[in-house]
């Protein structure tokens, strides 16, 4: 198994950038008719890190959750980085090879 970082080109100053999970996502719940003090931590999955990037990257994110599938699969690392784990070096090849064609350099891949 290959794990690679992802970045993506910043829209607004140009640089590699990636999402990255600082801390567990928080969901509460509000009732209508009475106090609820029920809270759940959950991590993100390396798809709901990837949309996080929208409006961020210059690229959007969803074209890129699709390309990543055909040749592997996004994840969250235990730092909460992004990340895609390929099953090994001949499709993460193809896979940066096919993020350079669609995307030119404006998506990144970094061990």
């Amino acid at each position: 198994m290959i794990r690679l970082r992802l970045f993506g080109l910043s829209s607004l100053y140009g640089d590699p950038v990636a999402p990255v999970q600082k801390a567990p996502a928080r969901l509460g719940w509000q009732a209508w008719f009475r106090d609820l003090d029920q809270v759940a931590e959950e991590s993100l999955s390396g798809q709901e890190l990837l949309l996080r990037a929208r409006g961020v990257w210059a690229v959007e994110p969803q074209e890129v959750a699709s390309v990543v599938a055909r040749h592997g699969r996004l994840a969250v690392g235990p730092q909460g980085d992004l990340l895609v784990e390929c099953l090994d070096q001949g499709a993460a090849q193809a896979l940066a090879s096919e993020l350079r064609r669609r995307f030119g350099g404006q998506v990144l891949l970094a061990p």
